[in-house]
């Protein structure tokens, strides 16, 4: 039996399928009472209920007990229900259970709107679906485009996280939530994320963070930017734009504007103003390179800086075209035109060695031309070259310096009484030992085969004053943190090397 009903309804009238049971409201004729395996439709729509009481002229049914409504995949359960048949709305209350494929929302009051296929609560509710329970106050989802929006006190959780948020957008068909909103992921092994913009797979735990986020490992890790990357499942993260990779326990920093860390091997890469600070000592250190690496060896780490490579330390600056630290013997090499500086003290070479221990300067070694300069005014400078050079420190500061082989100084004694300089000592020897006491030469030592001339101050030439390659580097010298990425042009020789004649 199907009988049209709501004769007055703008259009869309309510057609009765079924029921066992016909009355009417002795208070209202023009309600009709309805009871026993109840059926109505409208359009697409079925609607069942063990009693409804439908309002003929006003196209509208209130639904009591085991209310169903059903259209297409979408099936909604209650235990009362008002549908109005002229604006397609049906208010379900009391264990309201929605059902779309894998689907399922459950609350105690939804208004559920046909016409445009879309749900609304506000007074909480629970979706669940094949991966994951979301909880919230209040929710609004669209069945055919996918698109939810849940806010006030959401939570998510899953096999692998748990989420906190006030407002998320969430589409169910391709798993992805999007954030609107300060929000908090946290994974059950060792990750947490922060954002307040961005969007998350569940299916396959890549994150895309844009605002305020963070990316932190229980291992003192930890990514920040303005443009986040993560792929837990592959366990790496890449960072775009003011880029950060954290170490809490190492005590470093390292910022780009563009930062890749890799969480299984542990290697990190970074490039594009890359620059390093490590305050594991009382004072920071900067170091800054075109391009930096980081590189497990076994338990051990080697760390690449690449490309116009300048540090500074309130105790010792730096510049080279490369630096390789090693972790596992804590030395940094540097190559290329490599120049070290502590306070009036200039140290160059082919390639130099810094020694570290607990993090802190300890000794230097060079083993090729060798050159120790140490400045008194704009025109004498104490200076030692040779073929091998060591440099010790004592609580950050120089306090010896030895050169052996082919070893040679050139030295300004000063006059005890009023400091002037006296002359200048040019010596030769297989080993000279250079002491320093409040930051300047002190005194120096030579094997006993030496050989030395005193030379006047008045008499001197600069080609005498210096050695052939002499250059103070002052003009390149990181002045402070900032100072590292500034491009510098080095200064011309004083005294230009002899150059070497070829044989016939």
């Amino acid at each position: 039996m199907i009988v049209s009903l709501g004769s007055f309804a703008q259009g869309n009238p309510l057609y009765l399928e079924h029921a066992e049971l016909l009355s009417f409201d002795k208070n209202s004729m023009d309600c009709q009472i309805f009871s026993g395996n109840v059926q109505f439709r409208q359009d697409k729509m079925a609607l069942f209920c063990d009693t409804a009481y439908f309002y003929d002229t006003e196209n509208l049914m209130r639904a009591f007990g085991n209310v169903r409504i059903k259209q297409g995949d979408l099936t909604i359960h209650s235990k009362r229900m008002v549908y109005d048949g002229n604006t397609g709305i049906a208010r379900m209350r009391r264990n309201v259970r929605l059902i779309n494929g894998d689907l399922t929302l459950e609350t105690d009051s939804l208004d559920f709107d046909r016409d445009n296929d879309r749900g609304i609560y506000k007074h909480g509710g629970t979706l669940i679906d094949a991966q994951n329970t979301l909880t919230s106050v209040c929710g609004e989802f669209k069945m055919q485009e996918n698109d939810n929006l849940f806010w006030d006190n959401v939570v998510l959780v899953n096999e692998e996280i748990t989420l906190h948020t006030d407002t998320l957008r969430y589409d169910t068909n391709l798993k992805t939530m999007y954030f609107i909103a300060p929000t908090h992921i946290d994974y059950k092994d060792d990750t947490k994320i922060y954002t307040e913009d961005g969007f998350y797979n569940t299916e396959t735990e890549t994150t895309k963070l844009f605002k305020n986020s963070r990316v932190k490992k229980t291992d003192g890790k930890q990514l920040r930017g303005d443009t986040i990357f993560y792929n837990k499942s592959a366990g790496f993260g890449e960072v775009f734009h003011r880029a950060e990779l954290l170490d809490t326990v190492q005590q470093t920093i390292l910022r780009a504007h563009y930062v890749y860390y890799n969480e299984n091997t542990e290697e990190s890469l970074a490039r594009d103003s890359a620059l390093l600070m490590d305050y594991s000592s009382a004072d920071t250190l900067f170091l800054h390179a075109k391009l930096m690496l980081t590189l497990p060896d076994s338990c051990f780490t080697i760390g690449k800086a690449i490309g116009n490579v300048r540090f500074y330390h309130e105790d010792v600056q730096g510049r080279c075209d490369s630096l390789i630290y090693t972790s596992r013997d804590s030395i940094a090499s540097m190559y290329s035109n490599p120049i070290l500086w502590s306070d009036n003290n200039q140290i160059s070479g082919d390639f130099i060695q810094i020694y570290t221990k607990d993090n802190k300067f300890d000794w230097m070694h060079i083993q090729q031309s060798a050159f120790a300069i140490e400045q008194i005014d704009t025109t004498c400078y104490n200076q030692l070259i040779g073929k091998e050079l060591k440099a010790f420190t004592e609580e950050g500061q120089l306090k010896r310096i030895e050169v052996t082989g082919n070893a040679q100084t050139i030295y300004f004694p000063k006059d005890d009484e009023d400091g002037s300089l006296v002359g200048m000592n040019k010596a030769e020897s297989s080993k000279i030992t250079i002491y320093l006491k409040n930051r300047k030469m002190d005194w120096i030592l030579m094997t006993p085969a030496s050989k030395g001339v005193i030379y006047p101050m008045e008499n001197l030439t600069a080609a005498q004053m210096y050695f052939p390659g002499f250059i103070w580097q002052e003009e390149v010298r990181p002045k402070d943190k900032m100072d590292v990425f500034v491009e510098k042009s080095p200064a011309e020789p004083a005294v230009k090397k002899p150059e070497r004649r070829r044989k016939k």
